[in-house]
């Protein structure tokens, strides 16, 4: 008699689960949304050559802008057309020597702060205070302490589109200008 009732007992015991078939079916619902999402969050993460050269470039002038602000000093932005660059150089300004110790130094450029190099997939041309850049192998825009500069035009190129980065002479802000 015992062993009947255990096993009326085990028989109550016997709990409900998933299916093989039911957890299947999660899984390709799962795999299929993950498919069609996937690509869309890489692209708002991943950031092409032109976009990384556009953010670098307007973050390297508003840099230029604070800095010219902040010390009180003039900045240039140096734009060398063989290494593909721009840097951030504060002007010097030549200290007066007495007329004893003879011949005033001429102003030292102090070290450069910022620099961006820009990758290879990149082209560019700069027209700088209406002056082409082709014509020089360096070209050097001032940001004033009074929040001005000197005109800048920048056009970044690349398989991924083309970009305009003009800087207002008036406020030295940045301006972005889609041309296509």
């Amino acid at each position: 008699m015992q062993t009947t009732k255990a096993n009326t007992t085990m028989g109550a015991r016997r709990t409900r689960a998933f299916t093989l078939v039911e957890i299947m079916i999660v899984v390709v619902i799962i795999a299929i949304t993950i498919a069609v999402g996937l690509p869309a969050f890489v692209r708002a993460f991943d950031k092409n050559d032109l976009q990384q050269a556009e953010a670098s470039l307007i973050a390297l002038c508003a840099n230029a802008r604070l800095t010219a602000i902040t010390q009180g000093k003039p900045v240039d932005l140096v734009v060398r057309l063989v290494e593909r660059s721009f840097m951030l150089m504060p002007v010097e300004v030549a200290e007066a020597r007495p007329a004893e110790e003879g011949v005033a130094e001429l102003p030292q450029a102090a070290p450069e702060t910022a620099a961006l190099f820009l990758p290879r997939e990149v082209t560019f041309a700069v027209s700088a205070s209406s002056q082409s850049f082709e014509d020089d192998r360096e070209v050097r825009v001032r940001f004033f302490p009074d929040a001005t500069c000197e005109e800048l035009t920048v056009t970044l190129e690349s398989s991924h589109g083309r970009r305009r980065i003009v800087l207002e002479v008036t406020t030295a802000l940045v301006d972005v200008q889609n041309p296509d």
